[in-house]
């Protein structure tokens, strides 16, 4: 009966330690990235997630989707910062972007 119940603890224990809250998560960062004058579609972009994730090139129609385990899913825990850039292009950083349309300005 001992081991059975050392068996248990440690299941129950294990089972427990899932449903305690945690700031890790999946999150999916998508969008568009435009120029700022013309609005049109940027491709090439380099979309990366600054605190861990994946970082991609926007396509031919300006789109990106960047995945990864990031915080942000409790409160106070870390936001996911994403940063854009291009050649001849401002760089461009904002937390918890989600389906949304990146401008980016034109260096001066």
């Amino acid at each position: 009966m001992k081991n059975i119940r050392i068996n248990f603890s440690a299941f129950a224990l294990i089972s427990l330690s899932f449903l305690l809250p945690s700031c890790e998560g999946f999150h999916v960062a998508r969008g568009t990235v435009v120029d700022a004058s013309s609005r049109k579609p940027l491709a090439g972009v380099l979309c990366e997630a600054i605190n861990g994730g994946s970082a991609q090139t926007t396509d031919s129609t300006g789109r990106f989707e960047v995945t990864g385990p990031f915080g942000g899913c409790l409160p106070n825990c870390p936001e996911i910062t994403m940063r854009f850039s291009k050649d001849s292009y401002k760089v461009y950083q904002v937390a918890n972007p989600a389906y949304d349309t990146i401008i980016l300005l034109e260096a001066e």
